[in-house]
């Protein structure tokens, strides 16, 4: 990414990072006083509270250079892992919002994540690619996550405990436990079709709900940065 590099680091709320354009369209439509700092980022306001927000790209070595390179430039209060994910038991239905208390990756090294307030909450798998056939789900199930996902443990690494860090995804599949047009790997059908599931689930659930999550969730911060009784 190409910063400007005589613009001090701006303070921002949350930092919002965001893999592909079907998850970030349906939030940079919510976005006000929206200014590119790159092709990737750009700084705006989700109702009251100041984001930045990044398109980390897939996976989560390209997720973790992104989100360090961002973090040179901006500083949050909070981050968080924004997106779709698929579901790794049957119990989770398409459509379904998660937060996270645990993010796993091959790495073997599990992840402490701030889950978000009144959320199903989860453990996270960060896979390399993706989860589509019944055996490679069973295969991530066995790490004792529900859900699987390709950007949240490379976010969680780039931060490196320097702010909380909190995960927002929808479930759009179910990681080939049935049979989805939309999940047929190599299938340029199939990836059209999910991209246009993603945006809907994105635009009509996540979308609407975003501003208050992420408001409520700092104000949990200020209560606890304070000695506050957070309820």
């Amino acid at each position: 990414m190409v910063f400007d590099r005589d613009r001090p680091p701006e303070p921002v709320d949350a930092l919002l990072c965001i893999a592909i354009v079907a998850e970030l369209a349906p939030v940079l439509s919510l976005l006000h006083r929206f200014r590119l700092r790159s092709h990737r980022l750009g700084v705006g306001y989700l109702a009251d509270v100041r984001v930045a927000v990044l398109r980390s790209g897939v996976g989560p070595a390209a997720a973790e250079r992104r989100t360090r390179a961002t973090l040179e430039r901006i500083i949050p209060r909070s981050v968080w892992s924004v997106g779709s994910c698929g579901a790794l038991v049957d119990t989770l239905a398409v459509g379904t919002v998660v937060t996270a208390t645990s993010v796993l990756s091959s790495k073997q090294v599990p992840h402490a994540v701030s889950p978000v307030a009144d959320l199903p909450s989860v453990v996270v798998h960060t896979v390399e690619r993706p989860v589509f056939d019944p055996d490679r789900r069973a295969q991530v199930a066995q790490s004792g996550a529900q859900v699987c996902e390709m950007e949240a443990a490379g976010v969680v690494r780039a931060v490196g405990g320097r702010c909380p860090v909190h995960l927002l995804k929808i479930v759009s599949d179910q990681a080939g436990g049935t049979p989805d047009p939309a999940v047929a790997l190599g299938s340029a059908r199939a990836q059209a079709l999910f991209h246009t599931r993603v945006e809907h689930l994105m635009r009509t659930v996540v979308a609407p709900q975003l501003a208050l999550r992420v408001r409520s969730t700092l104000a949990c911060l200020d209560a606890v940065s304070s000695g506050e009784p957070t309820g």
